[in-house]
């Protein structure tokens, strides 16, 4: 059992757990679907190392009290967003109140139905370094395929994207501590079945995680996996 759309992926897992088929957990995909859960999964299993800071953000005194603690440039992003939708950089602490009023304001089921699943609000420690995505095939828990996508710098405060390239150029050290760091946070989250879309950062102390999508990669990384390397994902 599978699917392509990121809204979907609980229902997926709901049906899986349901009927007996093959896939991954509702509890799994919930931990995945939300970014204050993956950060949370994380800290759990004690891989704070491929983490970033962060906190929830209920109020104006929370935004103060935690991006004092997390410090600037930080990100604030809808836990359970998608595509980058209201994911902002901040460099101060004025930035920072505007941008979470305005998610606070925006970040409605009436927006995109992918909110029906909650209007929490994260603040991340930014990660500086190169962008990376990898694409899994996961078997009984065992990583059976994966590929490196570079992502090219994105254009901030937005985080709007420009472009990708596959096969990767990153220096294979990092490519292998990031499919190390991989391996262990899907291990870490349940995830046991299907195609995974990892999003991670390359950053001067190591890999760093951005968040996971129990799917397929989106846009054109279908194609190119196939082209590139042979294999239907």
């Amino acid at each position: 059992m599978l699917t392509f759309w990121e809204e979907d992926i609980p229902l997926a897992a709901a049906l899986c757990e349901r009927f007996g088929w093959i896939g991954n957990g509702l509890q799994a995909a919930l931990d995945c679907r939300n970014k204050l859960r993956t950060r949370k999964v994380l800290e759990s299993a004690k891989l704070q190392r491929y983490s970033a800071p962060f906190a929830q953000i209920k109020s104006v005194r929370d935004l103060t009290r935690e991006t004092a603690r997390i410090g600037f440039p930080c990100v604030l992003k809808p836990a359970w967003g998608a595509e980058s939708q209201f994911v902002v950089r901040v460099e101060n602490l004025e930035e920072a109140k505007n941008a979470f009023e305005y998610i606070q304001a925006n970040m409605t089921p009436k927006f995109d139905t992918i909110y029906s699943y909650g209007t929490e609000i994260v603040c991340e420690g930014y990660l500086p370094g190169a962008e990376v995505d990898m694409d899994l095939l996961v078997q009984d828990g065992a990583v059976k395929f994966h590929s490196f996508t570079d992502n090219f710098p994105t254009k901030e405060p937005f985080f709007i994207e420009t472009g990708d390239a596959m096969p990767s150029r990153h220096e294979a050290s990092d490519l292998a501590a990031a499919l190390t760091m991989g391996r262990e946070v899907v291990k870490a989250l349940g995830l046991t079945h299907g195609a995974l879309h990892v999003e991670a950062r390359i950053c001067p102390d190591g890999p760093r995680l951005v968040e996971v999508n129990a799917r397929m990669g989106g846009d054109y990384i279908y194609d190119w996996v196939q082209t590139v390397w042979g294999v239907d994902l």
